[in-house]
């Protein structure tokens, strides 16, 4: 798997920053994220080494050996949770309530579907509010071209 990942680019960057190294223990994975070296015992047996080359379903190598691959990951959302107001055609809203003239609004930078903070989001919103608000502003103003 790694062989693969490493036809990568962006694999390849991250590895040459130091984003992941290779880990040749179990006790050197632990101690280097100061890990509960049981829990991740734990966590370990629970996953299975697969090869999907050939085989979308995969198939099954058996528990996962050492050496591993590891890096420390940070959670954070990259669309906005909020934005600007807009009506059903993605027409940016004033307090007022009426509709600024000529101004639209879709995807990151309008009022989604995610809530207020990020644990509403879920992945793809972004996109799905990228495209459905970009075809909805589009067929409103056709329907305006003259």
């Amino acid at each position: 798997m790694h062989e693969a990942a490493m036809r990568s680019e962006l694999m390849r960057e991250s590895a040459a920053a130091g984003a992941f190294r290779p880990f040749a223990t179990e006790q050197e994975l632990a101690e280097a994220y100061r890990l509960p070296q049981r829990e991740l015992a734990t966590t370990l047996a629970a996953f299975r080494a697969r090869d999907v080359t050939d085989d979308p379903a995969g198939v099954d190598h058996g528990p996962l050996r050492f050496p591993l691959y590891a890096g420390q990951v940070a959670s954070g959302v990259l669309t906005t949770q909020g934005g600007l107001l807009v009506d059903t055609t993605g027409r940016v809203q004033h307090r007022s309530g009426r509709a600024v003239p000529g101004l639209y609004a879709g995807g990151g930078s309008a009022c989604g579907i995610s809530g207020a903070s990020s644990e509403g989001y879920m992945s793809g919103n972004g996109l799905l509010a990228a495209l459905g608000f970009g075809w909805l502003i589009g067929d409103h103003l056709a329907a305006g071209a003259t």
